[in-house]
């Protein structure tokens, strides 16, 4: 790690500012397409290649999701520009649901509604179970409602078989808002089935 900081500082020395931004371009799409990408975001982000490290960030986000690293995944998001953050409001949204909930629920709100304006009936089901989470974690279980209502909207969709990981984003939430709401509803017990499924999932 020393010997690669030193080359790296002479070669800011000696290159111009065009050059350096064509070299971490380069080398942050090597790295990200070599499984590297925490190094790959971090080169992209310095070549000022933002939407680039915004698309490798949607494709990768559930990855960081499934084993944990919120945390990361939130200094990816935070270290682009507000232009290009904007499009990762779920994913930065859902890293907040422990932490801030309130900040989550205005990050699912402008997910719900760059969903809606894409016709994403999946992103719109995310962002509903995001919302859901968001809103139990905070006590405010009066406000499921409306969330309710996209999940009432799309129920086909949402007992679409999908992998574990995805499962575990969209199952809790979803269910959270219908057992503190209305246990009734006729999703209830396939969500709830879905759930026990869920439950040998690490």
């Amino acid at each position: 790690a020393l010997f690669s900081e030193f080359l790296r500082r002479r070669f800011e020395r000696s290159a111009s500012p065009g050059e350096q931004r064509a070299m971490w371009l380069r080398a942050g799409r090597l790295l990200a397409e070599a499984g590297e990408t925490d190094a790959g975001l971090q080169r992209l982000t310095e070549a000022q290649a933002f939407d680039e490290a915004a698309l490798w960030i949607i494709r990768c986000a559930p990855r960081y999701v499934a084993d944990g690293r919120l945390q990361a995944l939130r200094q990816h998001i935070a270290a682009l520009p507000a232009a290009a953050a904007e499009r990762l409001a779920y994913w930065r949204g859902l890293c907040a649901v422990d932490t801030d909930p309130a900040a989550a629920l205005a990050d699912m709100r402008s997910a719900l509604q760059a969903c809606a304006d894409a016709a994403d009936i999946d992103g719109l089901l995310a962002a509903a179970a995001g919302a859901s989470t968001a809103l139990v974690c905070s006590g405010r279980v009066a406000e499921l409602d409306p969330w309710i209502e996209v999940l009432t909207a799309h129920a086909d969709r949402a007992l679409t078989a999908r992998d574990d990981d995805t499962d575990m984003r969209l199952v809790p939430g979803l269910l959270a808002a219908l057992v503190y709401r209305q246990p009734w509803h006729a999703l209830s017990e396939p969500l709830a089935e879905r759930a026990e499924r869920l439950l040998h999932h690490e």
